[in-house]
């Protein structure tokens, strides 16, 4: 009751008991990115906002698990992407704090290499890229950062296909 009228701290404790299946509560990851999306968004002085980086990198931590077993593992499908929003999470979250606890650090260095390999539409790795075009680097998006292309014909076809759904701009 007190998780439906934005008490954040019942939000926090519903998502722990769905993340961890607590006190007889079933495993839900779904239960859990739901009640953790509504504590990430809540603007309420109950926790000291410094703290707030735990909840941003949780819910992260969670988008991204949820995604990958939803999609057999397979993060990188246009439209259904979870890297930019996971992403954004950790980035605000670091931003709060210097430090992300290890696991977190792990999960956006991991989200961060994926996004680095390949073009985003045409699936060119970087190393064909490099020699094709002399180039080092490939264009990233300008507003998540993340995704990149080997060309703006590339740019638009995945933007069109999903990406601007997915896209969250850098924090």
């Amino acid at each position: 009751f007190a998780a439906h009228h934005g008490i954040l701290r019942a939000q926090l404790n519903l998502s722990n008991y769905f993340n961890g299946g607590i006190d007889g509560i079933p495993m839900s990851l779904e239960r859990a990115k739901y009640w953790l999306g509504k504590a990430v968004r809540a603007n309420e002085p109950e926790i000291v906002r410094e703290r707030m980086f735990l909840v941003y990198a949780e819910y992260a931590k969670t988008v991204l698990f949820l995604s990958t077993n939803n999609m057999d593992g397979v993060v990188n499908i246009p439209g259904h992407c979870p890297v930019p929003e996971v992403l954004f999470w950790l980035r605000k979250a670091k931003h709060w704090q210097i430090e992300l606890p290890e696991g977190h650090a792990n999960a956006m260095r991991l989200c961060e290499k994926i996004g680095s390999e390949f073009c985003h539409q045409c699936i060119m790795n970087t190393e064909a890229y490099e020699a094709a075009t002399k180039k080092k680097t490939m264009a990233k998006c300008k507003r998540c950062k993340w995704a990149q292309y080997c060309g703006r014909e590339c740019q638009l076809k995945h933007w069109n296909s999903g990406h601007k759904d997915e896209c969250k701009k850098k924090y």
